[in-house]
């Protein structure tokens, strides 16, 4: 049969054989790089577990003694800071005697008792119109619960010597 229209002869051009060879061994590559970078996470990831559990579970005998000692200072420093958050003040009753004690009155001997809210005082003064006055003081505030006048004496040079019982009231303490 003859032809009446040439037909060009397919060529393929080495460029382009080349190119798609390099692209699939390109492709083939990077899905090989993929699996093997999974393959090395995967090890990492299961290396570092394992680390995490010997940290854990690896500790040397002084570790645990020094471990030891710090839960009991930490227990202890919490045992001090709930006491402390509950322990009342003393600081008040000696306030209160600081500001309401007559100018001519010395108190020579003082024993206070804060669970009981109860101060003994020993003292002298030069007459009984001071030690009077010294009550009146002392039982016109609210503080005081009770007032008892336990004993006096006359000195030696004609100065009166007491003692006086005060019971303080809760709510000197707030």
């Amino acid at each position: 049969m003859v032809e009446i229209i040439p037909k060009q002869s397919s060529q393929s051009s080495l460029s382009g054989t080349a190119f798609l060879y390099a692209a699939v061994v390109l492709f083939f590559a990077a899905v090989g790089s993929f699996f093997v970078l999974q393959k090395l996470q995967g090890n990492a990831q299961d290396e570092l577990q394992r680390l995490e559990i010997e940290l854990g579970t690896a500790k040397t005998p002084e570790e645990r003694v020094l471990e030891g000692k710090i839960f009991s200072y930490e227990r202890k420093i919490k045992d001090f800071a709930s006491l402390a958050a509950s322990r009342e003040s003393s600081l008040p009753p000696f306030l209160f005697l600081e500001e309401n004690t007559h100018p001519k009155v010395l108190f020579t001997k003082l024993e206070f008792n804060p669970g009981d809210r109860v101060m003994q005082l020993q003292g002298e003064t030069q007459d009984f119109s001071t030690l009077d006055a010294q009550i009146l003081i002392l039982k016109q505030k609210e503080e005081v619960g009770s007032l008892d006048v336990s004993s006096l004496l006359l000195g030696d040079q004609g100065q009166v010597k007491f003692t006086l019982k005060i019971v303080f009231s809760q709510s000197l303490f707030k």
